[in-house]
Order: structure tokens, then sequence, then C-alpha cells
């Protein structure tokens, strides 16, 4: 019976690990209001020596366009003070780039010629990405690291992956992607509601 008890801890704890072990988004809300800015954080597990790194986040809208009605904002690189991954920002450098009319991609990068162990809760932190929906976006917002294009390199003079690389795309690749939903203001829904009752009103009048 404790052999059984001991397999089944090592288990959740070995599952506990892989799940961590990927490039996340986090604090990002569950709904939106149209028109308002919101944002989110960008965290890497555990790694040996990391000295550049490029993460792309796809942004994709269930309505309207890219760049339009739904599009990111500025991402500012975490003080080095707070947590960020490198002793400097200096090199930290964002790009934003429309795949399609439905998407758009946002590319993190930096680079650090020393290497640095990274740790959870110590110095995992990427960047504070925000986000901008048009007053009228009714839809709903996808968000997802792509682990097509994830580089996380040591200091080696020739570009060379991380020992934990591997494990980390795979878990990037497994981990469910994040939705939002765009809901109306209270006073938008409010009138909106006062409308709604208006609008039965006056077609019980007519009948």
């Amino acid at each position: 019976m404790r052999l059984i008890f001991i397999i089944a801890v090592l288990t959740f704890v070995g599952r506990s690990s892989c799940s961590a072990a990927a490039v996340r988004i986090v604090d990002a809300p569950e709904t939106i209001i149209p028109g308002q800015t919101f944002s989110f954080d960008v965290v890497v597990p555990a790694m040996t020596a990391l000295s550049a790194y490029q993460i792309d986040i796809l942004l994709a809208g269930s309505t309207g366009s890219a760049g339009i009605d739904f599009q990111f904002g500025p991402a500012e690189a975490v003080a080095p003070a707070d947590g960020y991954v490198f002793a400097s920002t200096d090199f930290f450098a964002p790009a934003i780039n429309n795949v399609s009319t439905a998407v758009q991609r946002l590319t993190l990068s930096d680079i650090d010629l020393v290497g640095r162990n990274t740790i959870t809760g110590v110095n995992d932190q990427i960047a504070r990405v925000s986000v901008l929906t048009s007053d009228s976006y009714d839809g709903s917002l996808q968000f997802s690291i792509d682990p097509a294009t994830l580089i996380l390199d040591g200091p080696q003079f020739t570009p060379t992956s991380v020992p934990e690389f591997a494990s980390i795309q795979a878990d990037t690749l497994n981990q469910p992607s994040i939705t939002i939903t765009a809901v109306p203001e209270p006073a938008a829904f409010t009138l909106l509601a006062g409308l709604t009752v208006c609008f039965r009103s006056v077609r019980k009048k007519k009948a």
C-alpha cells in the first residue's frame, strides 16, 4: 500500500513539473471590455545558462481584422530587479507583424553573452504585454506561444539550445491556448437592454 502511494506521488510530481516546464502566458484576464487595454505576463521555466531567446506570441481573433479591431500594444521587458531573466534589458527587442487578417504575431527577443540560469520565481520573467481592441469588438481573442519558432540558446559561439530545450518546446506545444471573451461595458449593456425593451413595447402597441 505504501509503495502504491509513493508511486502515485512521484507520478503527480512528474506531471506537475512537466506542465510547469513551458513558456507561459500568465495573469491574463478571462474577459475584456472592448476599447480598453489589458495586459498579461510572459514567463519561462527553469533553464541552464540561457543566453538568448526568441519567443513568439500569436494573437487570433474570432472576428474583425488583426491590427485594426485587435492588436498587440507595447511590450515592455520586466526590470532586472523585478525578476527579468538577464541582468540587463539593453538588447530587448519586441516586433509585431500580421500573419493574416485574423492573426497577429509578437516576437520578443534578447541576448546576454554570459548566460544565466533561470530560476522559477526568481528570474523567470520576460515581459508585460498589452493588447488593444476597438470599441466595437465583440468576439473572442486566443493567445498561444508558437513552439515552432521558439529559441532558447546558451552562450556557445555556435548557436546551441539550452539542455532543457526539447522538453520546454514539447510542453509549450502541449499547453492549451488562452481564450478571452469580450463583454460589453455595463452601461452599454444596460442601454442595449433598454432599447430591446422599448422595441418590444412598440411592437406590442402596433399589434
